[in-house]
């Protein structure tokens, strides 16, 4: 089990960097865009992959985050700058990353008890990869939806 807490590492790293190189390429404007006047803006589902992340970061730990709020998560004003988005999506993560390798091996498949049903935390790392990659899809979507045509990932 060792050698899927580095492949799970890399793949981390790998979401982080992705993810960052989209975040970096688009503007504060575009960042806070809501196209439709209704769909949510690059902010705010940036926050969600935070907020997601620290609570994974919390269940890696054997605490339990609270419930999620309900309806779609908003990002907070002083989230709303693009140095703050993608530092707080880099630290969140390290955050998740330096967790998951503090865990002895034999613990990858230990059951963490959630409010809808169990867990372990390789599904909980797993979840941050896909979750920060499906998010980072919307913003390519966005980015295109913008004009831009361009890959962004370095």
């Amino acid at each position: 089990m060792a050698d899927i807490q580095a492949f799970f590492s890399k793949e981390i790293d790998s979401a982080k960097s992705l993810y960052t190189s989209d975040l970096e390429a688009m503007s504060e404007e575009q960042l806070a865009s809501s196209p439709g006047g209704v769909a949510r803006t690059p902010f705010d589902v940036t926050y969600e992959v935070v907020y997601v992340n620290r609570r994974i970061v919390k269940r890696l730990k054997g605490e339990d985050p609270g419930a999620f709020p309900e309806g779609w998560l908003k990002a907070p004003d002083d989230f709303k700058t693009k140095a703050a988005a993608v530092r707080e999506l880099q630290q969140s993560m390290d955050e998740v990353k330096a967790e998951w390798e503090r865990l002895p091996s034999s613990d990858l498949e230990k059951p963490i008890a959630t409010q809808g049903s169990d867990t372990n935390p390789l599904s909980m790392v797993h979840l941050c990869v896909i979750h920060a990659m499906y998010h980072d899809a919307q913003l390519n979507y966005l980015q295109a939806i913008m004009g831009d045509a361009e890959m962004h990932w370095k």
